[in-house]
């Protein structure tokens, strides 16, 4: 009986202790991943922008 006392306690103690852990373990993953993307889709949007004000100012030069 004091055996499964003591797994309790070691049990909650690691839950109480780990799991803040692994929140900011899969936070900081969440945000490295996510400033990943949104450099990709900043990239993105830069470039498909630079295109369209290129074909803009061709179009007006052709006019």
């Amino acid at each position: 009986d004091s055996l499964a006392q003591l797994q309790a306690f070691v049990n909650n103690f690691l839950n109480f202790f780990l799991n803040p852990f692994r929140f900011a373990l899969l936070f900081s993953a969440a945000c490295y991943i996510l400033s990943d993307v949104f450099a990709f889709v900043n990239n993105f949007f830069y470039f498909s922008f630079q295109t369209f004000l290129s074909f803009r100012e061709k179009k007006n030069h052709l006019e």
